[in-house]
């Protein structure tokens, strides 16, 4: 996974970053996609948990920025189940 010449430890970080206060944590797969959840710190509820993330894709800032606010979006539609999130 190279983007934009981050390493996939400062893409993860970014990730996990933009998610606070809630806890995130997000794990590379073989295949350079990352799985990423979202729980609520207080509860340890899940509220997000995006599968297959792909990271091939982001070749800037705003992909990036677009990631995430498809990620908050879906976390926002209240369901945790798993779900693919293309990064297009």
């Amino acid at each position: 996974m190279s983007t934009l010449g981050l390493s996939p430890l400062e893409l993860r970080s970014i990730i996990e970053k933009a998610f606070l206060p809630l806890q995130c944590r997000c794990e590379e797969a073989a295949n350079g996609s990352l799985s990423v959840w979202v729980e609520s710190p207080d509860t340890g509820r899940l509220e997000l948990l995006g599968k297959d993330v792909v990271t091939d894709r982001l070749h800037s800032s705003r992909d990036i920025n677009d990631l995430i606010a498809r990620l908050r979006k879906q976390r926002s539609q209240g369901n945790a189940a798993s779900r693919r999130v293309a990064a297009s």
